[in-house]
């Protein structure tokens, strides 16, 4: 978001000042909802691959995911 000023004074009806110089500013991002549809599409000795689509509420650009991995003997 731009957002620049400008200033009329009360005597000066009509007649507008010079504007400011721009200021810039971006909202953060908020917390996106899980992805949807996690399921496990391949599975070998070695490797397991999985698929999911994107929140349904991204709530921002979904800069990466992370995926974990337990090791139950």
């Amino acid at each position: 978001m731009q957002v620049r000023a400008q200033t009329q004074g009360e005597s000066n009806q009509g007649h507008w000042g010079a504007l400011s110089s721009a200021v810039i500013e971006t909202t953060t991002d908020g917390t996106p909802t899980p992805p949807i549809n996690l399921r496990r599409t391949g599975r070998n000795e070695t490797c397991v691959t999985l698929m999911w689509g994107t929140p349904i509420k991204p709530n921002g650009v979904i800069n990466s995911y992370v995926v974990g991995f337990m090791n139950n003997i």
